[in-house]
């Protein structure tokens, strides 16, 4: 599972390359020897694969993005969320705290 993980773009890539591969074949075979080839067939699976492949890159860049940074213990219990509600809330109040000095400033002067 962990080569699945690693290398999720180089398998979508390769199911792109292979499924266009076998377009190319049926194309071919369908003008060449009048085989009935489908060709629609594979523009769905295209579909199917570029949904995957745009998927898998939203699910890549969401947990690089939303997952705790290296080196630090992820909070057991609270789901992602909770904890980003937990950052806002901090990152609110540093805020106002600022703003409270700085009118404190303003009003000693």
């Amino acid at each position: 599972m962990d080569i699945v993980h690693n290398y999720t773009l180089e398998i979508i890539l390769l199911s792109f390359i292979g499924l266009g591969f076998c377009w190319g074949i049926g194309y071919f075979a369908n003008a060449l020897y009048g085989y009935k080839f489908e060709l629609a067939s594979c523009w769905a699976g295209f579909s199917a694969i570029g949904g995957a492949g745009v998927l898998a890159a939203i699910k890549y860049c969401m947990d690089s993005w939303k997952n705790t940074p290296q080196g630090e213990i992820p909070e057991q219990g609270k789901s992602g969320s909770q904890r980003l509600a937990e950052m806002g809330a901090a990152a609110l109040d540093k805020y106002v705290s600022s703003e409270e000095e700085e009118r404190k400033r303003k009003s000693d002067k």
